[in-house]
């Protein structure tokens, strides 16, 4: 598999392509999930999001100019695959910044299914959608906890490339396999399925360590 980078001329902004079914959902839904995880895991700091009420749950937009230029970025790219048919899935990573080793991977995995009949109502792929994103802060409170520095990227997978943003992480980061995992939610648009899960590694804290071993001398 080649690894390639997103092209430097990228907009900030997501290419939204009207005449491909879906394609909108998917970034929306990638955008309001990442920067849900992204709260609840404590990989920014809390004064860079924006909270807004939907309902009886909360909803997170960044406010820092240059994390939300990495998740635009991202998602210039999501568009691009989901309109040339070729996204297999895009993954947020968090990369311990101690180890440089990916703690965690929230994988978006993409199915294109051919429509049958009817376009799917928009208000069932909206119900979908925030099912799937009230689950984030239910699971992220049963993973394990972080006590460390961490930063982000994501991994964007097609049939013969992957494509690592930020660059900075190209040399610097290899995806791995974690065993561990945990299914949060499914949503479908008329021509799209769309699976997210959460595969996480349990970290040493070498704090907790120390103490031990302090307490086995005395």
């Amino acid at each position: 598999m080649n690894v390639r980078k997103p092209d430097d001329k990228m907009e900030t902004e997501p290419v939204h392509k009207e005449n491909f079914l879906g394609a909108n959902t998917i970034s929306d839904l990638v955008y309001r999930a990442s920067t849900s995880i992204l709260y609840h895991r404590g990989v920014c700091p809390r004064e860079d999001f924006k909270n807004e009420e939907h309902g009886d749950m909360q909803l997170y937009r960044l406010q820092n100019r240059k994390t939300n230029d990495l998740v635009w970025g991202a998602l210039v790219v999501l568009d691009d695959c989901l309109v040339s048919e070729v996204l297999e899935k895009i993954v947020l990573a968090i990369i311990n910044e101690n180890s440089k080793k990916i703690v965690e991977q929230w994988d978006f995995q993409v199915e294109i299914q051919r429509p049958q009949g009817m376009d799917k109502p928009k208000q069932q792929i909206e119900d979908e959608m925030f099912n799937v994103l009230k689950q984030i802060p239910l699971i992220t409170a049963k993973l394990p906890s972080r006590n460390y520095s961490y930063s982000f990227g994501f991994l964007i997978y097609s049939p013969d490339s992957l494509i690592v943003t930020p660059i900075a992480w190209r040399n610097a980061v290899t995806p791995r396999e974690l065993h561990d995992y945990v299914e949060v939610g499914l949503l479908s648009t008329t021509i799209h399925k769309i699976r997210l899960q959460v595969r996480y590694a349990r970290e040493v804290d070498d704090r907790r360590k120390i103490i031990l071993r302090e307490s086995k001398l005395r």
